[in-house]
């Protein structure tokens, strides 16, 4: 038990957001949110192209209508 205590100790002052593992832990969910977005916005960016009958030439028309139809970050 006495290990555990160690282990949960901080530095006076110090709160929960700034102990390193927490900022990895914030970076990751951060990082999957991101690449979560990301595949949404690549989904419906295909839709639109499926849409248009799959004429090539729109790419970067899609990925931008794509980006203001996903909630944004």
């Amino acid at each position: 038990m006495e290990n555990l205590k160690n282990k949960t100790k901080m530095a006076p002052g110090a709160s929960v957001k700034s102990r390193p593992e927490v900022k990895t832990i914030q970076k990751k969910a951060s990082t999957a949110i991101e690449a979560s977005r990301l595949v949404r916005i690549q989904q419906k960016a295909f839709e639109l192209f499926e849409k248009r009958g799959c004429i090539h030439g729109h790419a970067d028309e899609d990925w931008y209508e794509a980006e203001k139809m996903v909630a944004p970050k």
